[in-house]
C-alpha cells in the first residue's frame, strides 16, 4: 500500500512523542508491577499470583484490581481508520492532544506481539502514569519482551481522561500504512489490546498471513480452528479438556495467524483476557489470574480481600489468566488446518452444519450471524448481528480475507462446518452438545445428512435437534436466514463489497 503524507504525519506525531522527557520507560514487567500496586485506583487482593516469579513478578506478587467506569466494553462506533474519508483535521488533532499532554507525567510499555520467531514484532504504549494498571496489563497480556529482528514497530498512545464535544464516545486512529494508533477518552483495557491486534493483524495480512479472532487446539492429531465473537463459545470450545485419554494441544482462544502456505498457526499473546461471568468463587480459574478488571472485592470470614466475580458488579468482568491455565499450551502449530468452525447464533441452523463449497465456505464465514454481547459497548447487545469472520477489528478491505479464507477451502485439506451455539426449533444448544459434536469432528464418528436438496450442506445427527425438512415455518426460516446474508452483502459499502459469487453461493435450494 502506497504511503501518503497523512500516513508520514502520523507515525512521526505519535512515535516521536515516545521520546519526550515526561515518558518514563518501564524497565521490566515487574516494574510495571510495584508501580500498579502502588498506584491510588487499586485493588490488591489477598490472591497470590500463581507462578509469580516464572512470570517475572516479585516472589509473592498479588491479584491486582482495576475498575474503570460505566463503560465496561469496546467501544466500536470511536474507532476510524485513517485513510477514510473522515480524515480532515485527524493529525492536528491528535498533534494538539500530545502537546497538551507534554507537561503530564506518561509511561511507556516495550512487548512483543507474535509467539514464533517467524512472525514477531515489537509494540510500545504510552499511557498516562496513572493508569499503569493497564500499562502493567499490557505486558501481562502480550510477550512482554522485545525482540531483537521485528517485522515492524508497533506504537499506540492513550489518554484515557480526553474528551471532545465531536467525538462524545471517545475516537480511536488507527493507520495500517505507519502501524500506529492512537486511544483517546476511553479506559478500557480491551481497547488497548484490541488496538495492537488490529494493528498486528494487518502487518500479518500484509504479508500474507490470514488473521484470525478465534481459537485454535490439535485434538487427537485433529488442528480445529473455532472462530466467534466474544460471548459465542470459542472459549468454551477451545479450552475445554476433554476426556483423560484424549490428547490436547491448544494454541490460543483468542488471536493467532495462519500462514501462507496454510501449513503454520502462530499465536499473538501468551495470556487470556478473559469473562468473569462464569468464574464462582472457589473456581479452579482462579487460581491463574493475574490482574482482574471490573470485578467487586469483598472480605471473608478471615477479613482476606477476595473477588467478587459472576458479573455482579457489572456486565463484562475481564481478568487477565496466564499461561498457567493451559498446561498444555503451544506456542505455534505446525500442520495444517483440518477443520473451521464458524460460530453463529443462528436459529435456523441445527447445531452442527458441513459446507461442503469452497466459495460458500468462505461466503458463511463473511455474513458470520450472532448475537451482540456485553463485551461491547453498543446499543444492539443481544441483537442478531451480521460480523465477518467474527473479526470486527480490520483494517483492510473485507473481500482481501474472503479471498484468503476460500484459498483455504479450495487446497481441500480444511472442512468447513458451522456450529449453532444459539438455539435451535426453540431448545437452546447446551455447551455439552457443541463439545461432543467437535469431538466428533476430531474422530470423524458423526453422521450427516443432506440440509440442502444438493450436497452443499449437511448436518450432523442429533438427538432432539433434528430439522424437519417437510415443516413450512422451518424452511421459511432457513430461507430468510440466507435472504438476510444477501441483504447484507448488497448493503456493503464499495470499499469492502464482495465479489457476486458470495451473493450466489446463498441460492441453496432447501426444498
Amino acid at each position: 500500500m502506497e504511503t501518503k503524507p497523512i500516513n508520514d504525519a502520523m507515525r512521526l506525531t505519535i512515535e516521536s512523542a515516545f521520546y519526550q522527557n515526561n515518558v518514563e520507560t518501564l524497565a521490566s514487567i515487574s516494574d510495571a508491577y510495584t508501580m500498579a500496586l502502588h498506584a491510588e485506583d487499586t485493588i490488591v487482593t489477598d490472591l497470590d499470583v500463581y507462578q509469580a516469579e516464572t512470570l517475572g513478578l516479585p516472589q509473592g506478587a498479588k491479584v491486582l484490581v482495576n475498575n474503570h467506569g460505566s463503560i465496561v466494553g469496546r467501544t466500536a462506533r470511536a474507532r476510524q481508520i485513517l485513510g477514510d474519508a473522515s480524515d480532515e483535521g485527524i493529525i492536528e488533532l491528535i498533534q494538539d492532544v500530545i502537546a497538551k499532554n507534554s507537561f503530564c507525567d506518561f509511561v511507556r510499555a516495550n512487548a512483543s506481539v507474535g509467539l514464533h520467531e517467524s512472525f514477531t514484532m515489537n509494540a510500545s504504549l504510552m499511557i498516562p502514569k496513572k493508569y499503569v494498571n493497564n500499562a502493567y496489563n499490557f505486558l501481562l497480556n502480550f510477550n512482554p519482551v522485545r525482540v531483537t529482528n521485528p517485522l515492524e514497530e508497533l506504537f499506540l498512545y492513550v489518554d484515557p481522561d480526553w474528551s471532545s464535544e465531536k467525538y462524545p464516545d471517545g475516537l480511536v486512529v488507527l493507520d495500517p500504512i505507519s502501524h500506529t494508533g492512537i486511544v483517546l477518552g476511553l479506559k478500557y483495557f480491551g481497547e488497548i489490546k484490541k488496538g495492537i491486534l488490529s494493528l498486528a493483524w494487518n502487518i500479518a495480512h500484509r504479508r500474507g498471513y490470514i488473521s484470525c479472532h478465534g481459537g485454535l487446539k490439535v485434538l487427537n492429531g485433529t488442528a480445529i480452528a473455532a472462530f466467534g465473537l466474544s460471548g459465542s463459545g470459542k472459549s468454551t470450545l477451545t479450552l475445554h479438556d476433554h476426556k483423560d485419554e484424549d490428547t490436547v494441544a491448544v494454541l490460543h482462544d483468542d488471536a493467532f495467524v495462519i500462514s501462507s502456505d496454510f501449513n503454520r498457526a502462530i499465536a499473538l499473546e501468551p495470556s487470556y483476557f478473559d469473562k468473569t461471568s462464569d468464574m464462582k468463587e472457589g473456581s479452579d480459574a482462579i487460581k491463574y489470574l493475574t490482574t482482574v478488571q471490573n470485578n467487586g472485592v469483598t472480605l471473608d470470614a478471615n477479613g482476606k480481600r477476595i473477588l467478587v466475580t459472576e458479573d455482579r458488579r457489572n456486565k463484562n468482568g475481564r481478568c487477565i489468566k496466564s499461561y498457567f491455565a493451559t498446561p498444555n499450551r503451544v506456542n505455534h502449530v505446525d500442520q495444517p488446518l483440518d477443520a473451521l468452525l464458524w460460530i453463529m447464533k443462528d436459529a435456523s441452523l441445527p447445531p452442527l452444519v458441513k459446507v461442503n463449497s469452497a466459495t460458500l465456505a468462505s461466503s458463511m464465514g463473511a455474513t458470520l450471524m450472532t448475537t451482540r454481547s456485553n463485551a461491547e459497548n453498543a446499543s444492539d447487545e443481544g441483537q442478531v448481528v451480521i460480523e465477518p469472520y467474527a473479526n470486527p477489528f480490520r483494517i483492510y478491505p473485507l473481500c482481501e480475507d474472503y479471498e484468503k479464507f476460500k484459498a483455504l477451502f479450495d487446497t481441500g485439506e480444511t472442512a468447513c462446518y458451522i456450529v449453532n451455539t444459539g438455539y435451535f426449533d426453540g431448545k437452546k444448544v447446551t455447551p455439552q452438545v457443541s463439545l461432543s459434536l467437535l469431538e466428533g469432528i476430531a474422530n470423524n464418528t458423526l453422521e450427516f445428512k443432506s440440509l440442502s436438496t444438493d450436497v452443499c450442506l449437511e448436518y450432523a445427527v442429533v438427538d432432539g435437534y433434528e430439522p424437519n425438512l417437510e415443516d413450512e415455518h422451518y424452511l421459511e426460516a432457513i430461507e430468510k436466514s440466507f435472504a438476510k446474508r444477501v441483504d447484507y452483502v448488497a448493503t456493503l459499502p464499495e470499499d469492502n463489497a464482495l465479489p457476486d459469487e458470495v451473493r450466489e453461493s446463498f441460492a441453496i435450494n432447501f426444498r
